[in-house]
């Protein structure tokens, strides 16, 4: 037999089983690591995001607890500032939140028993005066539906229309006028404006106008005599001035030393007022 014939079917075998793969044993060992590792992996990952949710949920308990802990704090500071106030402390502390435009703080004295018409000292302002002059119609609502009285009169003798009528407050000024208490013609301070004089002198033609039609006199004098129309020449008011006229006012009146209108504007110097009244004067 040829030797070489039998030689290199022998090597091809050698090479054929020399170059086969791995056994299904080794291979199968080799998933299951592999499978493990895979496993240990996500059971990590899972443990890792059970302990952010757990942490998550901790600090929403925490969060919600302070705000409990928050709330039951705030509630006995209450409790303990309402023990604890005296009258003349709820009274100090009304004026106060008026003053503040404190809307909570004002409802808060008002519901402890605050005393709607407490003064204060300098110049005897009540809380339902101060909300007129700080121009807060929502304070002064407040005060009002409260029970507020509306006939005060300061120190300088001010009623709630003076201060209305000086700040040019619309609404407010019409509330007081549908009340049957308020005096229309009431004189105040030294120099003796009713609000008609008062809103005359500060250049309310509105105010002016809604006096008058709720039956300001339109000739009210002052100490001096000085009607509305010569107040607000004196003052430079031309559209007030224009205004009294078309409603019927006098502008020849005179005060105690013999001047009218027109000599209060050329005296002050306003010379829109002066050639208004002049032309006024000449055609009577």
């Amino acid at each position: 037999m040829n030797m070489k014939k039998l030689i290199w079917p022998l090597i091809i075998l050698i090479l054929f089983v020399g170059c086969s793969p791995q056994s299904s044993t080794e291979s199968s060992a080799h998933d299951e690591d592999a499978s493990t590792s895979e496993i240990e992996v996500i059971d990590t990952q899972t443990e890792e995001m059970e302990s952010e949710d757990s942490t998550e949920d901790t600090i929403v308990e925490v969060a919600e607890n302070e705000e409990a802990v928050e709330v039951i704090e705030e509630e006995m500071i209450e409790e303990t500032i309402v023990e604890e106030l005296t009258q003349e402390e709820k009274d100090d502390a009304l004026l106060t939140a008026v003053r503040d435009d404190d809307l909570a703080s004002a409802k808060s004295m008002i519901a402890q028993g605050a005393d709607l018409n407490v003064s204060e000292p300098a110049i005897g302002f009540t809380p339902i005066a101060i909300s007129i002059i700080r121009e807060n119609q929502e304070m002064f609502n407040i005060l009002f539906e409260a029970g507020a009285d509306i006939t005060t009169i300061d120190k300088q003798e001010n009623t709630l229309l003076h201060h209305a009528a000086m700040s040019n407050q619309h609404e407010i000024a019409e509330i007081l006028l549908s009340k049957e208490s308020i005096d229309l013609e009431h004189r105040r301070d030294q120099f003796g404006f009713t609000p008609l004089l008062t809103a005359a002198f500060e250049g309310h033609v509105e105010m002016v106008e809604l006096l008058i039609a709720h039956g300001a006199n339109i000739e009210a004098e002052d100490n001096w005599k000085d009607t509305p129309i010569n107040v607000a020449a004196w003052n430079g008011q031309l559209a007030v001035v224009e205004t009294l006229i078309a409603l019927g006012a006098n502008p020849d009146a005179q005060n105690t030393s013999g001047n009218n209108a027109l000599d209060h504007a050329k005296n002050q110097n306003h010379e829109e007022v002066e050639t208004f009244l002049a032309s006024i004067l000449s055609n009577e």
